[in-house]
């Protein structure tokens, strides 16, 4: 496994993990240029009504303050509301008004201090963990999981970190049992991931039981496992494929596919400015589907 540097066992920012490259730098030069045009424009701020949904998988030591800075951004334009708030305005409206809420992925140890810094905001999120790897110690377990990550190894969460998440106002859901891509391993393994996931949670959770799907692209599931994840009990089903809401869907729960954003707490506030902007202008009703061949009342998966 490639070695980063740490300091006490912890990133401090995400340019340690991220090397820079040539395209990087175009990268950020392109945003750079779309911000400044868009704000010229007056296209960075929209008062169009939809649902958008954010998440990131870690907000470093060394990023504290530029998330209070994406927090602080995101509140002043928008009505901030819980995961279950802005996936029920989604399913039956009304989307009357730019609402935004927050998720994290993968359960690592510095949810908590987010946890804590949201709650400082009055701000709930959704964090989705993998209930086989809370409360992991083993060096065996760790640096697995970290592999699958792609990230150096850190310590993960606990259940009293839980325990302490939801005591804060927040909610936490399913990223399957131990990390894994649905779109690659056996149905029989795809049944335990995310039914064993669900038992779990649904044993310690004070809310609605959201599903966030490792990976989030559309290869990397496929129609019957998302079928599995809404036979086990999910409510919701969420991607990590960018995008927002604009229409209620209308429809069932197993017919929705949930659009997240993903933002960088290390990377510069304009960031989230362009893509959230962005996304505001090129979505449509078709956003609240799933692909066609994802369809799981169109497909089956032989078992």
């Amino acid at each position: 496994m490639t070695e980063y540097p740490k300091r006490n066992g912890w990133l401090e920012s995400y340019d340690q993990i991220k090397n820079d490259t040539i395209k990087g730098r175009l990268r950020r030069s392109v945003l750079r240029a779309m911000h400044a045009l868009m704000r010229g424009a007056g296209a960075l701020q929209s008062s169009r009504p939809r649902v958008q949904f954010i998440f990131a998988h870690h907000v470093l030591r060394g990023e504290v303050e530029g998330f209070r800075r994406i927090i602080e951004r995101i509140a002043e334009q928008y009505h901030v509301v819980s995961y279950s708030e802005a996936v029920r305005r989604v399913r039956e409206g009304p989307i009357d008004e730019p609402l935004i809420c927050l998720s994290f992925d993968d359960g690592l140890k510095d949810h908590l201090r987010i946890g804590r810094i949201l709650a400082e905001y009055g701000i709930s999120a959704c964090f989705f963990v993998c209930p086989g790897i809370v409360g992991a110690e083993d060096p065996e377990t760790l640096v697995a999981f970290a592999d699958r990550l792609g990230l150096p190894v850190s310590p993960v969460l606990s259940w009293e970190d839980i325990d302490e998440l939801q005591s804060l106002g927040h909610e936490i859901g399913g990223h399957t049992f131990t990390h894994q891509n649905l779109g690659e391993i056996s149905h029989q393994r795809v049944r335990e991931e995310i039914h064993q996931t669900f038992n779990v949670l649904e044993a310690r959770s004070e809310s609605p039981v959201h599903f966030a799907w490792p990976y989030g692209k559309f290869s990397d599931i496929d129609a019957s496992a998302i079928q599995e994840i809404f036979r086990a009990g999910f409510s919701s089903c969420a991607s990590a494929v960018r995008g927002c809401h604009v229409h209620p869907h209308g429809r069932d729960s197993e017919s929705l596919c949930i659009r997240r954003d993903v933002f960088v707490a290390g990377k510069p506030l304009r960031n989230v400015e362009v893509f959230l902007a962005l996304n505001t202008l090129l979505t449509s009703r078709q956003k609240n589907e799933w692909p066609p061949e994802l369809n799981a009342k169109q497909r089956r998966r032989s078992v």
